[in-house]
């Protein structure tokens, strides 16, 4: 196959995993019953990981961004809620996928999705401290208090909208949230890349 076209076929599936990305974005799963009704589970991270783990970090880069552009005419929070999810994804995603190009094995998968997994956490943990709660909190309830008496319904353990929510929310939801998608990743990620392989597309 000629280069010109197995660089035709490598931008469409991207462009494909891209879509995917988006549909998946649609689709919410609300979190388990301890958590409050806000934090929902995505799956659109799962494909992001294989088109990054396939064809490189800028290939996840892409697919996330076409996720968020398409988001901006439907946003309900201002952009804030889809400008959030985006660096949580990058910061998810990224440095696993920097790392499996450059140790493409198991070993460095794993390692990847190890540093990646506590990136995701440390970029949620600081966001909402420092900027993502104070908007919610003007948008949405007012006041701290009433934002507190909201999530003490599901967690009593909670007592302000900062580190005590990180630490009693927050946290829990992602370490599950992003165990679910590692998990995901790893059982489907060999069959996807042996389809792309027998498509005959060039990989980094």
């Amino acid at each position: 196959m000629k280069l010109h076209q197995r660089t035709l076929r490598k931008m469409s599936l991207i462009g494909l995993f891209s879509g995917i990305t988006y549909l998946l974005y649609l689709v919410r799963i609300p979190g388990f019953v301890f958590f409050p009704s806000f934090l929902e589970i995505n799956l659109s991270e799962i494909p992001v990981f294989l088109v990054g783990f396939i064809y490189g970090p800028f290939a996840s880069i892409s697919a996330l961004l076409f996720r968020f552009a398409i988001a901006i005419p439907f946003s309900t929070t201002s952009l804030i809620g889809e400008t959030a999810d985006l660096i949580y994804s990058a910061a998810f995603i990224l440095p696993a996928t920097l790392i499996y190009q450059s140790n493409r094995t198991k070993v460095g998968a794993l390692y990847g999705f190890i540093v990646g997994f506590f990136f995701q956490l440390l970029a949620t943990s600081f966001l909402n401290v420092y900027w993502v709660t104070d908007i919610y909190l003007d948008l949405y309830f007012g006041s701290a208090e009433n934002f507190v008496g909201f999530i003490q319904q599901t967690n009593p353990y909670v007592v302000d909208p900062y580190w005590s929510l990180v630490w009693f929310v927050y946290l829990p939801f992602n370490m599950l949230k992003n165990t679910l998608i590692i998990a995901t990743t790893l059982i489907i990620y060999k069959r996807v890349h042996l389809f792309i392989k027998k498509l005959n597309v060039s990989q980094p």
